[in-house]
């Protein structure tokens, strides 16, 4: 089907749209939402590309090793209605020796991807930022899990307020991992509004609608379209009433 046209009628919709408050609170939604997306969907995608590089005998016994290590931690990482900050800072510690014992493996790079998710959600954004940073410097290149690990980082980031980064790892996840445009571009969006340019949100906005997939939903992504532009006029409107000086 093709992108719903937008019209910018000024009458209201009939069903109002909740939207949160603020980035963070978007973040969180979606992380509550998709709890274990990274460490599982990297680790599915990951264990296969490993057995596929021609490893050395060390190396795969220090890879299998760290595999059996994790599948005891994996259990307990938060999901559901036990994904709440609380329950993540109880496998923090688990965590944190997993990466410290098994250093230089795959599997410890999953490990910091958790890591990080376990500090962005107990609002450690620093903590978060450096873990993920750390994860993408040490996995292996190609399209699998960094661009999982660029995801986690792009959040935390924005969480901490450090928008022109956030901006960047957003803009090189379109090209990274095309699944993502729809998202990317909302986020992309939100930043711009909460910078107040609206003009460069309402297009984002409409990049958003048109590009493939289903979340954020079309009626939020609608509405955002419609309050940007809205905002985008206002300040155009008065900036045009401004005397001369």
């Amino acid at each position: 089907m093709g992108a719903k046209r937008i019209r910018t009628s000024a009458k209201k919709p009939s069903k109002t749209i909740v939207i949160q408050d603020t980035l963070t609170d978007r973040a969180k939604a979606w992380a509550e939402k998709n709890s274990l997306v990274i460490i599982l969907v990297a680790a599915a995608i990951l264990l296969p590309i490993i057995y596929s590089l021609g490893m050395s005998a060390y190396t795969a016994r220090n890879e299998a090793k760290a595999r059996t290590d994790y599948s005891a931690i994996a259990p307990k990482l938060p999901s559901g209605e036990k994904n709440t900050p609380e329950e993540w800072q109880k496998v923090m510690p688990d965590l944190e020796k997993f990466v410290s014992e098994h250093k230089g493996t795959q599997m410890a790079v999953i490990a910091q991807a958790g890591l990080a998710k376990a500090y962005y959600e107990t609002r450690r954004y620093d903590d978060a930022i450096k873990t993920a940073l750390d994860a993408l410097k040490a996995a292996q290149p190609g399209p699998g899990l960094k661009p999982l690990i660029q995801y986690q980082l792009a959040y935390a980031y924005e969480a901490a307020g450090k928008r022109d980064d956030a901006l960047r790892e957003w803009t090189g996840l379109k090209s990274d991992a095309p699944g993502m445009e729809r998202e990317a571009d909302w986020r992309i969006a939100e930043i711009y509004a909460a910078g107040k340019d609206y003009s460069k949100a309402a297009e984002m906005y409409s990049k958003a609608i048109e590009a493939p997939g289903s979340y954020p939903p079309q009626p939020l992504l609608e509405q955002e379209l419609s309050r940007a532009r809205e905002q985008a006029g206002t300040g155009a409107k008065q900036e045009s009433n401004t005397p001369a000086k």
